[in-house]
């Protein structure tokens, strides 16, 4: 099952125009002109992890 954080980042990602898709266990985000990016689908148990990965997406370009 999502999780709540998880599902506002998915959210937010597909309201600034990036293409979200789940596959297996995490979702896969692609945008033209950006890098390839990817999010866990249910959030991790350390609260440190799911900020690497935005602190990733924003790196490459991403507006989360």
């Amino acid at each position: 099952m999502a999780s709540k954080k998880t599902d506002e980042l998915v959210a937010k990602l597909r309201a600034s125009g990036a293409e979200v898709v789940k596959r297996g266990a995490r979702w896969r985000v692609t945008q033209e002109g950006k890098g390839l990016g990817f999010l866990p689908t249910t959030d991790p148990k350390d609260r440190k992890a799911l900020s690497n990965k935005v602190a990733d997406l924003r790196r490459k370009g991403y507006e989360v």
